[in-house]
């Protein structure tokens, strides 16, 4: 159990230095585009049924793969969130959001989709 308490809190210290170098992202009716050109964390505080969209990666990063994720919280348990298509979920499907969730997306080629993979986190965890 400490070995996993390590790991959360390292986890926590990168995810806050990355909040310093983040991109909260506006809604434009209710769709909110992520440029994973830009920086490797966005901020999107879901307000309204959304849409995510993910803007095409520079093909400088093409042949040696990109990570970017997303600190979602959800402004109430009944919104929904629908992703582009090109996202290969971890699971085989999109995850079922709560509160609060940090989703990262991994390219690993010059294809066109994204492995992703969402963790629920809590409210100790650090946000904007």
């Amino acid at each position: 159990m400490a070995f996993v308490d390590t790991i959360n809190s390292l986890k926590k210290k990168m995810l806050q230095n990355s909040l310093e170098r983040s991109i909260t992202v506006a809604s434009s009716n209710n769709t909110f585009t992520i440029d994973p050109n830009k920086a490797a964390l966005f901020l999107v505080n879901v307000s309204a049924n959304s849409t995510i969209a993910v803007s095409t990666l520079n093909s400088d990063y093409l042949s040696t793969g990109a990570v970017f994720s997303i600190l979602l919280t959800l402004g109430s348990d009944s919104y929904t969130v629908s992703w582009p298509n090109n996202i290969k979920w971890a699971d085989g499907e999109a995850p079922e959001l709560s509160y609060k969730n940090l989703v990262t997306f991994t390219k690993f080629d010059s294809s066109s989709d994204w492995v992703g993979g969402s963790i629920v986190v809590d409210d100790t965890f650090p946000s904007a």
